[in-house]
């Protein structure tokens, strides 16, 4: 093909025809192309040869990339202090209970089922129950969480605990029981660092990985978190030691297993500094405790931070809620009951409700859950038990107790 000549100039005949004349450039395209070829030349240069993009690290869909990060950190053989984060949007919450007897089961389910219902979606639970070797067998079923069963025998063989038991005067009694929650750091594996410990009287109306969060605050002394007892109770306590300030409730525990480890130093039958033995003989103590009713871990707890509160971590009050009234209701002297309800206020919102001395108040607690069902609401328990003041209890049982209603006490 060859471009038309000039106008008016005609095609020689029989002539050859041509593949053209050579292709010309304008001075713009030229510098175009010539501005590409530098950029190509200096790409070739200086980019490193057998390399390549790292690739995105994959993180599960149901969490986070910062909690896979963390997650990260914490297990890497090359780090040299190891972490460990507690307020993960997505993490795995370790419950522990002590059981015993067949009827805890359908307690401990109802008690799950609260739980299930309350936590955000991504957070998974496990159970550790410390239970009889009898109890072992199948049908621990727990709907959407890991059950793992341990015999209690473990610990009951531990000195330690022996003495202890002896120190709390629970040899044969069901508070030996709780003493068994002081040594769970000997039979968690190694690596929980920390536990939610609850009893089978509760209702959770709260996210308990907001709890579990918590533990993220301890310093490295502290051990135990607990609420206020928020009745007048240790009263002799209170009168024997000036630096006496709170009792405190064992319904709800919050242990930080590390720091249990690093305390007691590794070997569970060697009395060491976990447990505090030497405060339970205390002449003081003994004093203090000689006409009243052994409660296990909760009486070894309020002795213990009566002489080392460093090793605590005080939970706000609505994490364990407690209902009884029986220390306010066992005298008929209304003022005497008033002095001491400000114990029983509780301004943090209520997220577990500690059903304590049930068998003394059945009618009362059936009309809260009633009250509770119905309108999605607690009453004020604090004005309930102001109504209350002065009706001596009758029977052993709360009889004073209306149910509650529309326009009743508390509401």
């Amino acid at each position: 093909f060859r471009p038309p000549g000039p106008p008016g100039e005609a095609a020689s005949p029989g002539a050859v025809p041509s593949l053209g004349a050579p292709c010309t450039m304008a001075p713009k395209h030229r510098w175009i192309l010539l501005c590409w070829l530098i950029v190509a030349l200096v790409l070739v240069v200086y980019m490193p040869t057998g390399t390549s993009a790292p690739a995105a690290r994959a993180v599960p869909t149901d969490r986070p990339p910062e909690t896979a990060v963390v997650d990260q950190k914490r297990t890497d053989p090359q780090s040299s202090v190891p972490t460990t984060s507690f307020d993960n949007n997505c993490s795995t919450l370790t419950l522990v209970a002590v059981l015993s007897g067949e009827s805890y089961r359908g307690k401990l389910l109802t008690l799950h089922s609260h739980i299930l219902r309350h936590l955000r979606n991504c957070v998974s639970v496990e159970w550790f129950i410390l239970t009889e070797r009898e109890m072992m067998g199948g049908g621990w079923q727990v709907p959407h969480a890991k059950v793992h069963l341990i015999d209690k025998s473990q610990i009951e063989a531990l000195a330690p605990y022996t003495v202890l038991v002896e120190q709390l005067r629970c040899a044969g009694k069901v508070c030996a029981l709780y003493i068994l929650k002081l040594f769970l750091d000997c039979v968690l594996p190694t690596d929980r660092p920390g536990a939610i410990v609850l009893d089978t009287d509760l209702v959770v109306t709260g996210d308990l990985s907001q709890l579990w969060a918590l533990l993220g605050q301890y310093t490295k002394e502290q051990l135990y978190g607990l609420v206020r007892e928020m009745q007048p109770a240790y009263r002799e306590v209170n009168k024997i030691f000036r630096n006496y300030s709170i009792a405190l409730n064992g319904g709800v525990q919050l242990h930080h297993l590390d720091n249990l480890r690093r305390h007691r130093g590794g070997d569970c039958n060697v009395m060491g500094q976990v447990p505090q033995m030497w405060v339970m003989v205390h002449p003081g103590v003994k004093l203090a405790f000689r006409q009243t009713r052994p409660l296990g871990d909760q009486d070894y707890f309020t002795i213990l931070h009566v002489f080392m509160p460093q090793l605590f971590y005080t939970l706000p009050c609505g994490w364990n809620r407690q209902l009884c009234m029986i220390k306010f209701l066992g005298d008929s002297n209304v003022d005497g009951c008033r002095s001491k309800q400000h114990l029983y206020k509780c301004m943090s919102p209520e997220k577990i409700i500690h059903f304590n001395c049930h068998s003394y108040q059945p009618e009362f607690y059936s009309s809260v859950m009633k009250h509770y069902n119905e309108s999605g609401q607690f009453p004020s328990f604090y004005r309930v038990l102001r109504s209350q003041c002065g009706h001596r209890m009758t029977s052993g049982r709360m009889r004073a107790a209306l149910p509650l209603r529309p326009g009743g006490p508390g509401l």
